[in-house]
């Protein structure tokens, strides 16, 4: 008893959820009439059954022994099957028991006990329009003769046949709820059995036919049906003779993976008991569940584009937040990344000393893409060019560039003021712009690998006067702008490119007013510029001086409205070094 429980548990652990029932035979089907379909991914069946009944004597003899009047006759009948179906259109199966049969008096009880075949088989669904399943299913039966008493399919049948030889099937469903959910599923079946025997050395050939068809109604978990059986001997399974059954029956599938039936089996001819009564259960599930795989894998190498040597690098992979950064095998290059979202994916990769590259490859759920990436060497040198102009009047200057602080030789300006340094170790440097009659200007850059860096130079001249053509509305010192932009500009940029310097802003206006008002006005106006200077561009304030000269230092005549235009004026003057 241990043992059968210890069975049952672990083929419950082994099958999982519960599938669809299976018949007599293990496949899927009813009692004696028989699914078209099949379950397919290795779904598995065990099915255990008992049928009992009990008759008058003088209804069946099946060995024509002649019981007396008042005898009963019972019969325990046991089967057990398995199958599998490994795909969908496909199953295997495998079924036998035994019997035993009671006749009984006042006066005895006398015991009769017989085997059943063992018949492997196999069944085939085909694949056909909707609602409509055929399928064809056959098996061999082995009947073990131990003695010349034998009675063929008539004798202790109730479920399956005693045959010794081929079975064969036809099956046809009508698998309505496929199309409505609450109409019943219809199976039709035809098949015909050869039972071949000796008994007294003679050889005993039967043929039986079977026309079987039932009305099924599945409910969730509950299974609801009736069919009808005639098996007869002979080619037709037409007669009102040979073996009829109408049998409902109920089935249930809530304790997954257990299920359990039972059934009342109505006998219609004299050949059978006129009652049957079927109990049983089975387990139906998955036997194997292929993996169904959501990410895939990468597979890849990462080399140098100049030697093909192997690197020693980091890939990663920008846009997904798994799987993390790798590094690959310094002797291989090789890397392996696993759990990859599918679709197109974007690697990148990255070593000491080279430049990072990002490629794409499409990943596919359970397969492995490769890529292989190769890397450019990290540029060791940049270029470092400009231009050094004159801000008073615009024009290049000649004169010359050095780096403070290293050995390269300077640069010298062209015709046009342009100079360059090119294959310059990459690195920060601090630039020296000088030319004879000027203040020497510097500045800090930094030269990046493979790049040109930029730096214009404007040098000036000490005490020099640059005009600013900065605009005020009339009687105001508020600044105009955009027009102002261009010439504020320029003053910081001078500002910019030499640090040492100190500036005056001056203010001037023409004579129409008088002294004082001019003054004010031209004051404001200067101081206005500084203001923006200091605001809107971060020059130190202690550079810039605000001055207002008003109408005292006059530029042009102030007789014509062109000369008062030319005194109106902001001049941007060069005081000294720091």
């Amino acid at each position: 008893m241990k043992n059968a429980v210890a069975t049952l548990a672990l083929a419950a652990l082994i099958l999982g959820n519960a599938a669809a029932y299976p018949g007599t035979n293990g496949s899927r089907g009813l009692f004696r009439v028989h699914d078209a379909r099949s379950e397919g991914n290795w779904n598995g069946t065990l099915q255990l059954r008992g049928v009992f009944a009990t008759w008058p004597g003088d209804r069946w003899d099946p060995v024509g022994v002649g019981f007396d009047p008042g005898t009963a006759l019972y019969a325990q009948e046991a089967l057990a099957a398995v199958s599998l179906s490994p795909v969908k259109w496909f199953e295997l199966f495998c079924w036998s028991g035994g019997i035993r049969e009671t006749a009984a008096t006042a006066a005895i009880d006398t015991a009769f006990y017989g085997y059943h075949s063992l018949a492997p088989g196999l069944k085939i669904s085909l694949p056909t329009i909707p609602l409509v399943k055929l399928g064809v299913m056959g098996s061999y039966s082995i009947y073990p003769i131990l003695d010349d008493f034998r009675g063929g399919w008539a004798w202790g049948r109730f479920s399956t046949p005693f045959v010794n030889g081929i079975t064969w099937t036809g099956l046809l469903t009508l698998d309505l709820p496929e199309r409505q959910a609450w109409t019943p599923t219809i199976h039709l079946n035809y098949g015909q059995a050869y039972d071949s025997y000796d008994t007294s050395n003679v050889a005993v050939k039967t043929t039986y036919s079977t026309l079987a068809a039932a009305l099924e109604y599945e409910i969730d978990k509950l299974d609801l049906f009736a069919e009808f059986v005639s098996q007869q001997t002979g080619t037709s399974p037409f007669g009102s003779s040979g073996r009829m059954f109408l049998t409902p029956g109920i089935r249930i599938g809530y304790l997954k993976p257990l299920l359990l039936e039972g059934g009342l089996s109505l006998g219609l001819t004299r050949e059978v008991a006129p009652v049957e009564i079927y109990a049983g259960l089975g387990l139906s599930g998955s036997l194997y569940k292929p993996r169904v795989y959501t990410t895939g894998n990468v597979i890849g190498s990462v080399r140098a584009a100049n030697t093909g040597e192997p690197l020693a690098a980091v890939v990663s992979f920008p846009a997904l937040a798994e799987p993390s950064p790798l590094k690959t095998e310094p002797a291989q290059g090789t890397f392996k990344a696993k759990g990859v979202r599918p679709g197109i994916v974007a690697i990148r990769a990255e070593a000491e000393g080279y430049l990072s590259a990002e490629q794409t490859v499409e990943v596919t759920a359970g397969k492995t893409s490769r890529i292989d990436i190769t890397l450019k060497p990290r540029p060791t040198a940049g270029s470092l060019a400009g231009r050094i102009t004159d801000p008073a009047t615009g024009k290049p200057l000649a004169a010359r560039v050095a780096l403070k602080g290293t050995t390269i030789p300077p640069a010298k300006t062209d015709s046009d003021g342009r100079y360059s340094f090119v294959s310059l170790p990459t690195g920060d440097y601090t630039a020296e712009a000088s030319a004879e009659g000027y203040l020497t200007a510097t500045r800090s850059l930094k030269v990046e690998p493979d790049k040109e860096t930029r730096a214009d130079f404007t040098l000036v001249r000490r005490e020099v006067t640059i005009p600013l053509m900065v605009y005020f509305d009339f009687n105001k010192a508020d600044i105009r702008m955009p027009e102002s932009k261009e010439a504020l500009d320029g003053a910081a940029r001078i500002m910019k490119d030499n640090p040492g310097i100190r500036v005056e802003i001056q203010g001037h206006t023409d004579n129409v007013g008088t002294a004082g008002y001019n003054q004010r006005l031209s004051e404001r106006r200067a101081a206005s510029v500084v203001k923006h200077l200091v605001e809107n561009y971060g020059v130190a304030a202690d550079r810039l001086t605000a001055v207002g000269y008003g109408l005292t230092r006059p530029i042009a005549d102030n007789s014509t409205e062109e000369g008062r235009a030319r005194n109106r004026r902001v001049e941007f003057i060069v005081l000294s070094d720091k």
